[in-house]
């Protein structure tokens, strides 16, 4: 397995990732999402302007691969970088056949020292909280304006 982890990271440093740290966290997604998720056609890229590593892997054969982006637990998370990295991701991912990834959300990879790795669906439109969250009672009313303009729209009747 130590043979396997050195070619594993060899390849990541010839897509062009010089960043140890990453190589070694896009090593540990590989392998958590083939032995632990048991997804299939995983494959690493580079995106040199993002200067970051992401994956691509499928959930079944004929699915559209899911874009998975490493990142450490020891870093700062920038969610606007995030949104721009899914969105860069997704319009230059691949040629041909990759070409076609599920581009509305990529799935941040995010691993900590003990090599535990945990998945967030990021979609897109991501941002940051600024400011004072709403209260409970707050969302409970908007909640129920939302569902009560859904049913007089639905019984509005038209004159077609």
């Amino acid at each position: 397995l130590r043979l396997g982890m050195a070619d594993e990271l060899q390849k990541l440093r010839a897509l062009g990732c010089e960043d140890e740290a990453l190589c070694f966290a896009a090593y540990r997604v590989f392998i958590y999402l083939q032995q632990e998720k048991g997804l299939t056609d995983i494959r690493y890229h580079y995106a040199a302007v993002l200067r970051t590593l992401y994956l691509t892997a499928k959930r079944e054969t004929i699915a559209l691969p899911e874009i998975y982006l490493p990142v450490l637990s020891t870093e700062d998370l920038d969610l606007a970088q995030l949104d721009h990295f899914r969105t860069s991701i997704a319009s230059t991912s691949g040629d041909g056949e990759d070409a076609l990834v599920a581009a509305e959300s990529i799935v941040l990879a995010i691993c900590d020292p003990s090599s535990t790795v945990l998945l967030y669906r990021l979609t897109s439109g991501i941002k940051s909280i600024t400011g004072k969250l709403p209260s409970r009672g707050q969302l409970m009313r908007q909640k129920q304006l939302q569902k009560s303009s859904k049913v007089t729209s639905k019984v509005t009747p038209s004159n077609s």
